[in-house]
């Protein structure tokens, strides 16, 4: 076989070697990657949106007003609910209740503090 032929079939294979692991690039990007990354970003968004919301009702409660702090505590829990309707991979159902429990002892206790609600040492 000639130098020239040699050539022609070694950069042929590389071509073709190189068109395989681009073919199987593009499938598993096409079938696993995108899936990865889409759920990765959820997460990712989930997590943005819950600390923006928990940091928000902390602000509220150090500094803001009892109508501002209450208001605050309930678009936390919706941030909640809206998480959990997603079904994300960020909270067990355990971590969620736990959550649920804790806002709603903070709104009990404002609304104490308040005088909406009467402890049970004043009856």
């Amino acid at each position: 076989m000639s130098e020239s032929k040699k050539i022609v079939l070694l950069v042929c294979s590389h071509l073709l070697v190189a068109a395989l692991c681009f073919g199987g690039f593009n499938y598993w990007f096409e079938h696993k990657a995108r899936g990865v990354l889409a759920e990765g970003n959820n997460m990712v968004n989930d997590m943005a949106l819950i600390s923006r919301y928990s940091m928000y009702a902390s602000m509220q409660q150090s500094q803001g007003t009892p109508e501002s702090y209450k208001e605050a505590l309930e678009l936390y829990s919706d941030a909640l609910d809206y998480s959990k309707e997603l079904q994300s991979p960020m909270f067990s159902e355990s971590a969620y209740q736990t959550d649920k429990m804790l806002i709603s002892v903070r709104l009990s206790e404002l609304e104490r503090d308040r005088g909406n609600i009467h402890s049970r040492a004043a009856r």
